[in-house]
C-alpha cells in the first residue's frame, strides 16, 4: 500500500469517527452519560411495558427511567416489539409530585436529555 493509499485510509477512519461522534452527541439521551450497568439492562430491557425501581438514594433512577422513556418514544423501530398490536399515542411518566416533576423537568428533562 503506498503512501497516499494509507493517508486516504486514515482520512476515511478519521471522517467515521468523527461522525459517530457528531451522531452521539445527537442523542444525548442514549449516549450523553456513563451509566452503571444496572442502568444500561434497565434502559435496553424492552419486555415490560410498566417499568418500577426501588433503589438507595441518589443512585440515578429517576435519570435511568427519564432515558427510557425517551429513548422508547423516539425509537419507532422499538414500537412492535414493546408494542405488537397497535402503536403508542402517548407516554407517561408519573412522579410523586407537582412539584417534584417540575424540578425534574428543569434540572434534567430539558438541561441533560
Amino acid at each position: 500500500m503506498s503512501i497516499t493509499e494509507e493517508y486516504k485510509k486514515k482520512l476515511e477512519q478519521v471522517a467515521l469517527l468523527e461522525q459517530k461522534k457528531r451522531i452521539k452527541e445527537g442523542l444525548p439521551h442514549l449516549h450523553g452519560l456513563n451509566l452503571y450497568k444496572w442502568q444500561r439492562r434497565y434502559i435496553d430491557e424492552t419486555q415490560n411495558k410498566v417499568n418500577l425501581i426501588c433503589a438507595g438514594n441518589q443512585i440515578g433512577k429517576s435519570s435511568c427511567n427519564i432515558l427510557k422513556l425517551i429513548h422508547w418514544a423516539t425509537e419507532p423501530s422499538l414500537w412492535p416489539k414493546i408494542w405488537p398490536n397497535r402503536r403508542p399515542r402517548q407516554f407517561w411518566f408519573l412522579m410523586p409530585t407537582k412539584d417534584l416533576i417540575t424540578t425534574e423537568l428543569r434540572t434534567k428533562w430539558e438541561t441533560e436529555f
